[in-house]
């Protein structure tokens, strides 16, 4: 449809008083990159007024592309040369999610579970329009994210690209994961068998799937050997044989072959051995993470699609799953619908979403400063009382207003340290939940509980000096005797001696 973009056609299209009204809205603040048919103009480049536009149009424009980053000036872009010099001229970033399926209805219907995250993250503000070819860009502005507090000791317009990254990482895993019973392979696979899929989006059927835990819904786990009794046939001794073909007798050392040995798999997080396949979403549903990325630039909306010929056209979110692409036609188009309307917008809205997209994160990190913490430990001889716990593990006792999860991780761990009764731990864990400004659901807690009893190892919780959990959380209020110490459990042990009574 490359003939629907002669140069008459983009001057008739471009010269509506509408749409020039929307480039020039989207363009604020933005470093505007203009394609010519099969390249693109210089940049860094703005535009400003309604001329500008029709003058590059007359020049041969036939489309607008934008950053997602906002800037103090975007002309100075080109004098930027290090990352320094680019986080201080950005004033802030949008959250753009591209979604670019090759099959057209799993891109809706993505889009469809990304619209739907947002709002179950409690954000009004949510833009979506169509790409102009194949996907769609789901939208929620900088103010969105705006709060008083710093995230990971950064400022909110720091961010970028780290946080949109985590966002995005975070999103992918949320819309089709066990807390929302894999809704999205469901659908997927109500519509379309493994054949059809593997075909339709030309990988191997070995892609297509992941091995995920039936219990946590976690893809991490290990293979170990089962252990099983055998009996000696010389002597009648019992004998523990895993995947070995031969065992030595402990008693009369005849050398027994085993004819059924087995491997299991465990969940690292949860110890459980059954695990079911799941749809590879994240591979499959087209998720552009190259659009996260520093100076990057996306269609502006009501911009021609040089392949198509279709308009990029800003569409009501909720209605996506009804959208068909004869709606962008650029004769067909209507402006009902601003893309990335930041009007009468309430700042912080989006901050549930990115604490979820920093914890999520973290307890990635978790997985490994677990295994780093396997050490033996030796318990106390009885339970540590509270009066000898540490500043930070009373001020998360007292309730958290963020960072639930990791304080979880830490309260468990510091309390089993301190050889605390498992039914102790649950019941004062269930008494801080109702403490806190949003309590954690209490299967989320029983399922963390489980997997401290499945351990046998005793887990410290991460150390004093991993500023991801006490610092970050703002629960590090440190006294005489934290200096002495890099653990909260050495503080509690030290704390309840004699001498320190």
């Amino acid at each position: 449809m490359l003939r629907m973009l002669e140069h008459s056609y983009c001057l008739k299209h471009y010269a509506r008083k509408e749409i020039i009204e929307e480039l020039l809205y989207n363009a604020q603040g933005r470093e505007i990159a203009v394609r010519f048919n099969e390249s693109f103009g210089k940049r860094p480049d703005t535009i400003k007024y309604p001329d500008d536009v029709i003058t590059l149009v007359k020049a041969g424009a036939t489309s607008f592309h934008c950053s997602q980053e906002l800037w103090k000036n975007p002309l100075q872009l080109g004098s930027a040369s290090d990352k320094k010099a680019l986080e201080d001229l950005r004033v802030g970033w949008d959250l753009i999610i591209d979604i670019d399926c090759k099959i057209w209805e799993l891109s809706k219907l993505v889009a469809y579970f990304i619209i739907k995250a947002l709002r179950k993250h409690r954000i009004v503000n949510v833009s979506c329009k169509f790409s102009g070819n194949k996907g769609f860009h789901i939208a929620v502005p900088f103010e969105a994210f705006i709060i008083s507090e710093r995230v990971n000791n950064q400022e909110i317009r720091s961010l970028f690209p780290e946080g949109t990254k985590k966002i995005l990482s975070y999103l992918s895993h949320y819309i089709d994961s066990r807390e929302n019973d894999f809704e999205l392979t469901r659908l997927i696979l109500s519509r379309y068998s493994n054949q059809e899929l593997a075909k339709l989006l030309d990988v191997e059927h070995e892609r297509l799937f992941r091995r995920i835990c039936e219990g946590c819904g976690k893809e991490k786990r290990v293979t170990v050997s089962r252990k099983e009794e055998i009996t000696c046939p010389a002597c009648s001794e019992r004998n523990t044989i895993g995947d070995e073909s031969f065992v030595e007798c402990k008693k009369c050392r005849f050398k027994i072959r085993s004819t059924a040995f087995k491997k299991e798999e465990h969940c690292i997080s949860c110890n459980n051995t059954v695990f079911i396949e799941k749809l590879n979403t994240p591979y499959i549903i087209g998720l552009d993470t190259i659009m996260i990325s520093p100076r990057h630039l996306f269609r502006m909306a009501y911009s021609l699609h040089e392949t198509s010929g279709l308009c990029s056209l800003p569409i009501n979110p909720d209605n996506i799953l009804a959208f068909e692409k004869v709606q962008a036609t650029p004769e067909n188009i209507t402006y009902a619908i601003r893309f990335l309307n930041n009007d009468n917008i309430v700042n912080g809205q989006a901050k549930s979403l990115l604490i979820s997209a920093y914890d999520y994160s973290r307890r990635e990190v978790d997985s490994k400063e677990v295994v780093k913490q396997e050490r033996h430990y030796e318990l106390p001889a009885k339970a540590v009382s509270e009066k000898f716990f540490p500043p930070c593990i009373r001020h998360i006792l007292n309730g958290m207003p963020d960072g639930r999860k990791r304080s979880l991780f830490i309260l468990i761990n510091f309390l089993s340290s301190l050889n605390w009764d498992m039914n102790d731990i649950r019941k004062s864990l269930i008494e801080w939940n109702k403490k806190n400004n949003e309590q954690l659901r209490e299967n989320y807690i029983e399922s963390q509980i489980n997997y401290a009893l499945y351990n046998k190892k005793k887990i410290l919780p991460p150390n004093c000096k991993n500023l991801m959990y006490y610092v970050d959380i703002g629960v590090c209020k440190p006294d005489n005797l934290c200096s002495k110490i890099s653990n909260p459990v050495n503080y509690a042990i030290r704390k309840q001696k004699p001498s320190n009574i």
